[in-house]
């Protein structure tokens, strides 16, 4: 599989995942990327939310 040519209905995503320390507690963080556009989640809740939208319901929103 030819990944440079991928079909149009494909997408790359890239997270990233770390902890930050905030105070005496250390915080979950993530950011996710496609192409140019980049979010960021401050909990796995909310980044699967966001994927379970994007990728297993192609972006509806309800």
């Amino acid at each position: 599989m030819n990944l440079l040519n991928s079909s149009p209905a494909s997408r790359w995503y890239v997270l990233r995942v770390w902890f930050e320390q905030d105070g005496s507690r250390r915080v979950w963080r993530a950011s996710l990327r496609l192409n140019e556009k980049r979010l960021h989640f401050s909990s796995p809740d909310l980044l699967l939310a966001y994927l379970d939208r994007e990728v297993l319901h192609d972006g509806e929103r309800t």
